[in-house]
């Protein structure tokens, strides 16, 4: 019995540390930018659809890209916790399951936010976030959020 309250609370306490300092919803941290998507605004619903591969085309008829930070990405919890409800680990293995179904195509994952940028800027129908991004985004680029 007293064994099993220890793994209990060790497993909370693991819990705990393992989302500590990461808001369950951090939208102010994040910036949408897409190429040729038709959208210049989108509501979290709408977006957290297409991150989670519920929309494979945009109006435009251009195949949805999703460029989303690597979990080496100094931002990755944030987007696994505001985009998806979970860690990065429980992410990849979302992807992971719908790419084995045939369900989605695979999204990109990159380490920087300079390179989420640089590969939306360069394909049409790409979606990508950037997290706590400092730098400047072409007008074109971005994607305001509803």
């Amino acid at each position: 019995m007293v064994s099993n309250c220890i793994r209990y609370l060790s497993l909370v306490v693991m819990l705990c540390l393992s989302t500590a300092g990461v808001s369950q919803e951090d939208w102010n941290s994040i910036t949408v930018i897409g190429n040729s998507t038709g959208e210049k605004s989108i509501s979290k619903k709408a977006l957290i659809e297409v991150f989670r591969g519920q929309r494979n085309y945009w109006k435009s008829d251009e195949s949805v890209l999703l460029v989303l930070p690597s979990d080496k990405h100094k931002g990755a919890k944030i987007a696994s916790y505001t985009l998806y409800k979970m860690s990065i680990s429980e992410m990849q293995k979302f992807w992971l399951a719908l790419v084995f179904q045939g369900r989605a195509n695979p999204p990109v994952f990159n380490m920087s936010n300079e390179d989420i940028l640089q590969l939306v800027s360069e394909t049409p129908g790409a979606i990508g976030i950037l997290i706590n991004f400092q730098g400047v985004v072409p007008n074109e680029l971005l994607i305001n959020i509803e």
